[in-house]
């Protein structure tokens, strides 16, 4: 469950949106009708930043092509329905992006903050693109945003790629063999400095 915040990166991601949105105009490059999902809106509480997105959105005109989705547990309708996963966490990004696992189960690239864990779960150029955070990943960001819009196969390519890596890296008895590995090293050394101390 998403939610709308800073710390999220919403409110860059809809510039680097905005600035796609240009790139495309100026080039006039032939692409299918391009959209924004914003999944983890809050109707009954909506925030300040919330309503600062959303006057955004209509300050540059282009409430037709951003959708606002309230939070919700079950993400796979929407990620059946998108072309890429924007992973636009902030500051030391997200510790372990579980959307971002599963948008790559769903064979999507992955457009993400070179922070975190995304840094370690996306392969740059591979099985996404990373940007920087900040400011500075704006511009890198809406670049990488056309190039996935206009090079369907290079997309499709990053998408499956994505999908390989799951299952050789990321599913369950994965994950549970990585944390088993940490526990028995843990164990260990506590062990071993119990045994220091009572010598």
């Amino acid at each position: 469950m998403s939610c709308v915040s800073r710390g999220k990166g919403q409110d860059l991601f809809l510039r680097s949106f905005y600035e796609t949105l240009q790139l495309i105009q100026e080039r006039k490059l032939q692409v299918p009708s391009v959209h924004a999902v914003i999944v983890g809106s809050d109707m009954g509480a909506q925030t300040k930043f919330e309503t600062e997105l959303r006057n955004y959105v209509m300050q540059k005109k282009i409430q037709h092509r951003v959708h606002f989705v309230n939070k919700t547990l079950t993400v796979a309708p929407y990620l059946a329905a998108i072309d890429v996963l924007v992973q636009n966490s902030q500051a030391r990004g997200e510790c372990f992006g579980r959307i971002t696992i599963e948008a790559m189960a769903f064979q999507l690239p992955v457009l993400g903050t070179a922070a975190g864990g995304t840094a370690e779960i996306v392969v740059n150029g591979t099985t996404g693109m990373l940007h920087p955070v900040g400011k500075d990943g704006v511009p890198e960001l809406a670049k990488n945003m056309v190039k996935l819009a206009t090079q369907v196969e290079r997309r499709l390519t990053m998408g499956k790629r994505g999908y390989e890596r799951v299952k050789e890296v990321f599913l369950e008895h994965h994950m549970a063999h990585r944390i088993a590995v940490v526990l028995k090293d843990i164990l260990r050394k506590a062990k071993d400095n119990q045994h220091r101390h009572t010598i």
